[in-house]
């Protein structure tokens, strides 16, 4: 039975057989609150969209898209599908009507897109455009008059309650119960025989499409007050029929297995989760969880570790405010290995010059003095220009013996004039490697003072190579760039041993400055066999978290100077600028803020950030001074993006890396804003993104 006008209605049921007959009624009064259309969109399936008013305009859907909505299902939109009401006289007004809606929305677009539409001459419209909501109607007399403000809601991925009210002179729109923005009207409005069509323009069949989901769309008679629709967009209750979830949410982890163990401090969790209604949030142990697909069916999360045993554990929470605390859990064991194999790991990664950590077990971190940093082999490498001096103190791991070895990256531009020390320990030296013209030199003192040393050459070029000496008790080894170059033997000879420091780049400050750069050092108390060496220079970057991600990705700008200085520079692994002709940066227009955007491809777990300033090649021009790194998921910097770091900087002799690290965010898209420059304008040289895929 379906009543087709507001009123009472008493209902008779009749119940016969061969023994007689029973009769029982029950008084029903139907206020639809002058309702002519209203979908809850409940259904979950099919392509029929079944009006709940005594109207009965049902809607047919194209390609329908079904999903969580703010009151049980709803339906989604990506840009294609649609539903159709064919006309009716109670879909048609000159004044005096409502319609109010609940929308989702992730990606705003900057184009205009259709909520609904009523004609191509529109007896009545709605629209998004950015960040804004307009509703746009054409009057008797064919002017169009509308209404639009800014929406703060649109883009930020949560449902929220919408209003439009025609009548009383005025158009009206409504955000979560608050008057968004008013107009006058003077003049009825003009009605079509069109179909009402939602989540498409009348006007197009190819464009202006919606995108995001809506539940609860309801056309109403008479202009509904603002307490109507405070009071609707307060509601735990759905429209006209009073139902309400109840019933908590459920979510299940797909990955990884539980029992996982892990060598990163870092674990990605994929999963899914379900509700009669939208999931509003899931979380593990804290992290938030981004949604992969629609309304949290499967989702993501990027989760901190502890060492040791962690029990990782689903909160999901739905939009009637249901929560389950607990929806499932696994086990994961991180064992934090870095820089256990070694007893000294500097990797010179810090922004500036002064202390360098050592990631090793003994933490016996170097003290420097006149020295800097560049950019290097993997981050920021330990700068040495024929001064300074870089001191590890005695402890008993370095102390050296008859199994050593020591493995650095460095760069020297051209033979050295005289003996340059890379690191040597104590003199007389227990083992020490240095540069002597186009030679490189790795060996030891005996207590005597005798000298055993093997050499080779071919490192001196200007380019990064992998060094390694390895002593094994029997003779000296060099290995460059993962290949055995050079060995000598030493026949009964023993090291001197004593508790004097480890020097860096220098004789103790004193003299043989090395004049080039040192990435990455690392010294082992036992002796690396040639396949360990082969591991250590093709294995990347020391204690490494993933892959640089932004190689892959692709760069955009809201400006730049010209083509030469593309934003594309930002991700091409290319940092020199020590000439003119290195066109290796992004530069913004001249005294204008802007900003370079990654598009990661898709969503990671961005852990560390590295970016290096400019100096505009050769003229030393142009800096970014402050800035701004926010990650989306979505791509809507001005809704649901979240800030990674904000800093300061200025032009410096050298180009080094900046880097920002901290707990796993979830991210598709990262954007470098240059807020304020020196000289000329803004500009980034390299933007460097690790994380989990």
């Amino acid at each position: 039975f379906s009543p087709d006008i507001e009123g009472r209605y008493v209902l008779e049921l009749t119940v016969s057989n061969s023994a007689g007959a029973d009769t029982d009624a029950v008084a029903i009064t139907l206020n639809a609150g002058g309702s002519v259309m209203m979908l809850h969109l409940d259904e979950g399936s099919g392509t029929v969209a079944v009006d709940g008013s005594p109207a009965g305009n049902d809607g047919v859907i194209s390609e329908p898209i079904w999903t969580g909505g703010r009151f049980f299902d709803g339906l989604g939109f990506e840009g294609t599908n649609h539903i159709t009401i064919p006309d009716d006289d109670s879909l048609d007004f000159e004044s005096d009507f409502s319609i109010d809606w609940w929308m989702q929305t992730d990606e705003i677009g900057d184009d205009w897109r259709a909520v609904l539409t009523k004609g191509e001459a529109y007896n009545y419209s709605v629209w998004t455009v950015g960040n804004q909501l307009y509703l746009y109607t054409v009057t008797s007399v064919g002017s169009y008059v509308f209404v639009g403000g800014t929406a703060d809601s649109l883009g930020d991925g949560k449902w929220h309650h919408y209003a439009a009210t025609i009548g009383d002179g005025s158009l009206q729109l409504f955000e979560d119960g608050v008057l968004l923005a008013t107009e006058v009207l003077s003049s009825p409005l003009l009605t079509n025989t069109a179909p009402l069509t939602i989540g498409r323009s009348a006007a197009s069949v190819a464009s202006e499409f919606f995108v995001g989901a809506l539940d609860e769309v309801v056309i109403q008679r008479g202009v509904l007050t603002e307490e109507q629709i405070v009071l609707r967009s307060e509601a735990a209750t759905q429209v006209c029929t009073g139902a309400q979830d109840i019933d908590a949410p459920t979510a299940a982890i797909t990955s990884p297995p539980s029992g996982r163990v892990t060598e990163v401090g870092y674990v990605k969790v994929e999963g899914t989760a379900d509700d009669a209604s939208a999931i509003a949030s899931v979380s593990v142990n804290g992290a938030t969880a981004a949604a992969t697909s629609g309304d949290f069916s499967s989702w993501v999360a990027y989760v901190p570790l502890a060492e040791g045993s962690n029990t990782l554990v689903v909160r999901v929470e739905d939009v009637a405010g249901n929560v389950n605390i607990s929806a499932d859990s696994v086990l994961v064991t991180f064992e934090d290995v870095c820089g256990d194999d070694t007893v000294l790991l500097l990797s010179f990664d810090e922004d500036n010059a002064g202390t360098a950590a050592d990631w090793g077990p003994e933490a016996n971190d170097a003290d420097e003095t006149g020295v800097g940093r560049v950019i290097g082999r993997y981050g920021n490498a330990l700068s040495l220009n024929g001064s300074g001096e870089v001191t590890v103190s005695h402890s008993p791991g370095i102390a050296g013996g008859d199994n050593i070895s020591l493995e650095m990256w460095m760069r020297r531009y051209g033979d050295s004039p005289d003996l340059e020390v890379l690191a040597t320990k104590g003199d007389p030296s227990t083992y020490g490697m240095a540069i002597y013209g186009d030679m490189l030199i790795f060996g030891f003192d005996d207590a005597d003072l005798s000298e055993y040393a093997t050499v080779t050459t071919g490192v001196t070029d200007g380019l990064w190579h992998h060094v390694v000496g390895v002593f094994d008790g029997l003779e000296l080894s060099l290995y460059v760039d993962g290949v055995f170059a050079s060995a000598t033997p030493t026949p009964g000879a023993i090291p001197a041993t004593h508790t004097q420091d480890l020097a860096i780049g220098s004789f103790f400050g004193l003299g043989a400055a090395f004049d080039g750069e040192i990435d990455q050092l690392r010294v082992y108390d036992h002796a690396l066999s040639a396949s360990a060496v082969v591991d250590l220079f093709s294995g990347g970057e020391a204690c490494p978290i993933g892959d640089n991600l932004a190689l892959l990705g692709t760069a955009s700008a809201s400006s730049t100077l010209n083509p030469l200085f593309s934003p594309a520079n930002t991700i091409d692994d290319e940092t020199l600028e020590l000439a003119e002709v290195h066109y290796t940066m992004w530069l913004g227009e001249n005294d204008t803020s802007a900003w370079v955007e990654l598009d990661l491809g898709d969503v990671v777990g961005v852990i560390r950030v590295r970016w290096s300033n400019t100096h505009n090649r050769t003229f030393m021009n142009r800096a970014t001074t402050r800035y701004r790194i926010e990650a989306s998921v979505t791509g809507n910097f001005s809704g649901e993006a979240s800030t990674i770091a904000t800093g300061t900087d200025s032009l410096s002799a050298d180009l080094a890396f900046h880097t920002e690290e901290g707990s796993p965010v979830a991210a598709r898209y990262l954007r470098f804003y240059a807020d304020e420059w020196e000289g000329l304008g803004p500009g980034v040289n390299e933007i460097q993104v690790f994380g989990l895929e």
